[in-house]
């Protein structure tokens, strides 16, 4: 057994995440998680708004001529361009809104021109461009750089968790074996190349990553290591000098 000279009890698997890849980089990667979450929620509930306030126009709003009396466009994050208008509902009073819109219909329209726009009878204050899904768009488009983030941070951080429940059981059930380490790659982190016969003589090769470079300092190519490893999943392996501190008695 991995640890049979151990009792390998007491096991923290928070201490273990954290003890292998480092606290810094665990608290940086939940923060670029959390934080990833939080803006594309931000943008999803932004989206849903003008996404429901279109279909509503769409289905209910009562469509009339506005007068674009002014245009404004800002050309930070991406470009804005807004248009101007006022409008008189059905209860004959002077509404003015602005709508953001797409760069064509910005430089095709003028002030002074007349559009056409829809506005719901029971609130006036809600208003759109005819056809106008410009602000649909531009907040689609926001929302894909911080969901594909949180996405992408969300794997890695699954990704380590299956990978520290693994070493877990290599811990507590794991066969221990001879192996030498066969390549070292320090490039975003260290990665630890070794190879290992199982239980059955045969040949098997994997790899450790490490978040934190100066880990893998202490070996060298042809290095002897013991190994870890599943003897019903041999893929399942671990350098043992990673993960041998985990192993200690409770004092």
């Amino acid at each position: 057994m991995a640890c049979a000279d151990y009792k390998s009890q007491g096991i923290n698997f928070l201490n273990i995440l954290i003890g292998k890849y480092g606290k810094s980089y665990i608290l940086c990667l939940s923060i670029i998680t959390i934080a990833a979450l939080l803006f594309t929620s931000f943008t999803g509930l932004s989206l849903y708004q003008v996404m429901y306030e279109y279909f509503l126009l769409e289905e209910q709003g009562i469509q009339t001529n506005a007068e674009v009396i002014n245009k404004e466009e800002i050309s930070f994050k991406g470009g804005y361009a807004y248009l101007y208008y006022k409008f008189t509902d059905d209860q004959n009073n002077s509404v003015v809104s602005r709508q953001e819109v797409d760069k064509f219909m910005y430089n095709e329209t003028q002030i002074g021109d007349t559009i056409k726009i829809r506005y719901l009878k029971s609130n006036s204050a809600i208003n759109g461009v005819v056809n106008n899904k410009a602000p649909i768009i531009k907040r689609a488009i926001h929302m894909i750089i911080p969901a594909f983030v949180f996405g992408l941070a969300l794997l890695v951080l699954i990704n380590l968790l299956i990978k520290t429940k693994k070493t877990i059981f290599l811990i507590k059930y794991g066969a221990r074996t001879k192996g030498k380490v066969t390549k070292k790659e320090i490039k975003g982190g260290a990665k630890i190349y070794y190879e290992f016969y199982d239980d059955k003589g045969v040949l098997r090769s994997s790899k450790s990553w490490l978040p934190n470079s100066e880990l893998a300092k202490q070996f060298t190519i042809d290095m002897p290591v013991e190994v870890l490893y599943d003897k019903n999943n041999p893929k399942n392996s671990e350098i043992y000098e990673l993960i041998k501190e985990f192993c200690e008695k409770d004092k």
